[in-house]
């Protein structure tokens, strides 16, 4: 996860206190964006995971519980043709997970330095490895991860 020089960014999914509905928001610099019209299929049960990567842009995780589905999103700022410093956001991969994680706690990180070909995640119990070429996914159970 890259702060870009301190211009942290914060992502919060929020339920609409009038229909009940998800709302997905990123905080950032002086500013609120709201994400919902590029963030498809968002409920109010879908997980949220930050990814710790090496890439310079920064990147986070949406998973849905029900089907398995896991979208990555990567979020920067960047000068557009005006020479005016825009927030950008963007959906670069999509993967189906055939086992159904359930995770524990509220505190769930991932990392990886190959979205092509692995992805790492940790709850506050466990540890998964996803293996996209193989599409496998091995548990480490009852790790119990402080600081993740």
């Amino acid at each position: 996860m890259n702060d870009q020089q301190n211009y942290r960014l914060f992502f919060s999914l929020t339920k609409d206190a009038t229909t009940g509905d998800p709302k997905l928001y990123c905080f950032t610099r002086d500013r609120t964006f709201f994400l919902n019209s590029f963030v498809k299929d968002l409920k109010l049960d879908t997980v949220i995971i930050p990814l710790f990567t090496q890439e310079y842009w920064h990147v986070f995780i949406t998973y849905n519980k029900e089907t398995g589905l896991l979208r990555f999103f990567k979020s920067y700022w960047a000068l557009n043709a005006e020479k005016v410093s825009t927030y950008y956001f963007t959906q670069i991969k999509e993967y189906t997970i055939k086992t159904l994680l359930t995770f524990v706690g509220k505190r769930i990180s991932s990392l990886s330095t190959s979205l092509n070909d692995y992805l790492i995640i940790i709850d506050e119990q466990d540890m998964y490895h996803i293996d996209f070429k193989t599409d496998e996914v091995l548990k480490i159970p009852e790790l119990y991860i402080k600081g993740a």
